[in-house]
């Protein structure tokens, strides 16, 4: 997979991501944000901006199940 659409499906983990932190579905979204920062560690140059959301959307997700010291 060329890295174009490598990060294309980074980006369609951590929209499914969106979809279930804001359901609710921590455990869902803790997974699919984790695949997309799995893809964009790989893809893109190792200081891109969408590594910094990637962390920030699991550090939003710990916030929100209340486990502060992971998030």
């Amino acid at each position: 997979m060329s890295p174009p659409s490598q990060l294309g499906l980074a980006d369609s983990y951590n929209n499914i991501g969106l979809v279930y932190d804001n359901m609710g579905e921590y455990l869902k979204a803790l997974s699919s944000y984790e695949r997309s920062l799995e893809i964009r560690k790989i893809a893109p140059p190792p200081n891109h901006p969408d590594l910094a959301s990637s962390y920030n959307n699991i550090g939003s997700v710990y916030y929100n199940m209340g486990k502060y010291s992971k998030a």
